[in-house]
């Protein structure tokens, strides 16, 4: 994974490289931790996803994607207060 090309003038963006330990689906709820399965974490990534519905081997090559890093990486939904109590709950995990 890489930071963003698009780091603006802030200074606070990193375009280095690493690898990602899992995908995070957030939530703000409470400070929460669930295991997503396969079919559901790609459930929660498909409307997250820019999917080209105009193109039928768009929306298979999107799909696959989808099923390939679900496969790849842990998937967990992340629930959050919204508060500097996270940053713990985060430290945590």
């Amino acid at each position: 994974m890489y930071g963003t090309p698009w780091h603006g003038e802030a200074g606070i963006a990193d375009p280095g490289r690493g690898l990602p330990k899992g995908v995070y689906i957030l939530r703000d709820e409470k400070n929460n931790l669930v295991p997503l399965p396969g079919a559901a974490a790609v459930e929660q990534l498909f409307p997250c996803s820019f999917v080209p519905f105009y193109s039928r081997e768009g929306l298979n090559f999107t799909l696959g994607f989808l099923e390939r890093v679900t496969k790849g990486f842990p998937c967990y939904q992340l629930s959050f207060v919204p508060d500097k109590r996270v940053v713990e709950f985060a430290r945590g995990i």
